[in-house]
């Protein structure tokens, strides 16, 4: 702890502080009382849905003059002897194919980075990434502070969370070799958690769990035979042809949401050298959309909630917004005093209005009911999992998209499938080899 101090140096968080036992049951009541010795209370940040931080990253991407094209997957590379290269692209909703000329390709592709470069070159047989599973538990809320554990069977790292309006319990770390898409927890992966968390925490139990989900982490490759948790979590940036000097193919591998900027800003610079462009890269300094105008954020949220609070919605309300869209709730507000219903709930289940769909088509990229409630809102991880209001979602997409009765039909229908498949309710499901 003195160490995470002493490289923090210059950090808004508090020190680190030695606590007692007793200390430590006053701040986390939660804890098992029996055998616990003490601990330690130290400070970290936590993005509760990461997906708006992808959206964010998007909208300022687009004002730098970039064209985001989502449900797009490549099919074909044809790289030449000579610039540019021709990327063949599939539209997954419309299956309408396309090709895109470039004098440098970017593959930031994540866990997908393998399958990716094997879509290049079909010849490949090389593995750049070593990908492995975690799983997350959503349990009820029962802690107010984060609490990090080492298990008592391997000694690894594992925290029981706040999230939302739950408790999660994470997280596992096993190679995975399948597509990244088809990942899910298994009763193995959750017998683990429990367990583990259950020495800590008392009254845990597979009836506790509220749904699972997995992910999984693009760990750049090492030595063979180390443990997955051993392995590296820092990124790579590959110049797959670097002979050719003025562009070619480009993989970052092994990125997490802490070092993004900073990878970013590292291939940005690459690209720079090899398209011999010598603008200095400002990502250290440009704040997101969401970001800008903030000043003084008590001030900000006191001017805000009064003028939300205006247009009809309540204090539950007022938090939920601001913590979505920042400084671009004002971009909200518009859209609400154009049309006052749509400060409407879109469901009694959610703080979310119906204003929030329009912004999500017509700003934010969203093009089916699964963009707009597991990636835009957070209706998805509410207590109804938005099963309650998905046609009512696809209606109001449905009028601003020109979907028809079969195509609303068609996509309350598939997101209530990816609910089921990537948020599994059932507390333990089949493991992958029964």
């Amino acid at each position: 702890m003195i160490l995470y101090d002493l490289l923090s140096i210059g950090k808004s968080l508090p020190s680190h502080q030695m606590l007692t036992s007793d200390q430590l049951i006053q701040i986390e009541p939660s804890l098992r009382k029996d055998r616990l010795q003490g601990g330690v209370l130290f400070y970290d940040c936590q993005a509760s849905f990461v997906e708006r931080l992808s959206i964010e990253n998007a909208l300022s991407a687009t004002e730098n003059r970039a064209k985001i094209f989502t449900h797009a997957r490549v099919i074909g590379f044809d790289s030449g002897k000579s610039n540019p290269s021709i990327v063949q692209v599939e539209d997954v909703l419309s299956d309408e194919k396309f090709s895109f000329r470039a004098r440098c390709v970017v593959n930031a592709t994540g866990p997908w980075a393998d399958l990716t470069l094997h879509t290049f070159d079909k010849e490949t047989s090389v593995k750049r990434l070593r990908t492995t599973k975690g799983i997350h538990l959503v349990i009820q809320r029962l802690n107010d502070n984060a609490v990090i554990l080492y298990s008592k069977s391997d000694n690894r790292l594992f925290f029981v969370i706040p999230w939302l309006d739950y408790s999660l319990i994470g997280t596992t770390d096993t190679d995975y070799v399948d597509n990244p898409s088809r990942v899910f927890p298994d009763s193995k992966d959750i017998e683990y958690l429990l367990k583990e968390a259950a020495e800590a925490i008392p009254g845990l139990s597979s009836d506790k769990i509220l749904f699972t989900y997995a992910g999984v982490r693009p760990l750049v490759c090492s030595s063979p035979g180390r443990k997955e948790s051993a392995v590296s979590r820092n990124y790579r940036i590959i110049d797959h042809e670097s002979k050719n000097k003025n562009g070619g193919l480009i993989s970052v591998l092994g990125v997490k949401i802490t070092s993004y900027r900073q990878a970013s800003e590292d291939t940005t610079d690459l690209l720079s050298r090899k398209l011999k462009r010598f603008t200095k890269c400002s990502t250290d300094s440009e704040k997101l959309p969401g970001g800008r105008g903030i000043a003084d954020f008590d001030e900000f949220v006191g001017i805000y909630s009064e003028k939300l609070g205006k247009v009809g919605l309540d204090e539950k309300q007022v938090s939920y917004l601001l913590g979505i869209y920042g400084s671009r709730i004002v971009e909200l507000i518009d859209i609400i005093q154009k049309e006052k219903t749509l400060s409407n709930r879109i469901c009694p289940n959610n703080p979310d209005v119906e204003a929030q769909i329009v912004l999500s088509v017509k700003s934010e990229f969203a093009l089916s009911v699964s963009d707009f409630m597991m990636r835009r809102a957070l209706i998805t991880f509410s207590a109804c999992r938005g099963l309650d209001c998905s046609e009512t979602v696809a209606r109001s997409m449905g009028r601003l998209l020109n979907w028809n009765e079969e195509t609303i039909r068609n996509q309350v229908e598939s997101y209530k499938m990816e609910v089921d498949s990537r948020f599994p309710s059932n507390p333990v499901p089949k493991s992958a080899s029964d």
